[in-house]
């Protein structure tokens, strides 16, 4: 189960954040849509990040430790999701 959370932010910060960056440039004709799919894309994202920290918190017993750059970052960017969730 572990290895999902990898999974999970590669396709939430490289797939849906490039579509995210796509709708914001170029779906500048089609305000409405871009508005919509721009705010869409963002909600993803947010919520996948969120999902995949209480995957991992669930497997390592509730016990977040910052003691590697990986779960440092990790920590670090759901902190950011949940600012920009408020």
């Amino acid at each position: 189960m572990i290895e999902a959370h990898g999974y999970i932010w590669w396709f939430a910060w490289t797939f849906f954040s490039c579509a995210q960056i796509w709708t914001g440039r170029y779906l500048v004709h089609w305000w409405k849509w871009r508005v919509f799919a721009h705010s869409a894309l963002g909600g993803l994202i947010t919520l996948l990040t969120i999902a995949t920290t209480i995957i991992v918190a669930i497997y390592m017993s509730n016990k977040l430790q910052c003691n590697h750059l990986h779960n440092c970052s990790g920590i670090i960017l759901t902190i950011i999701c949940f600012m920009l969730l408020l």
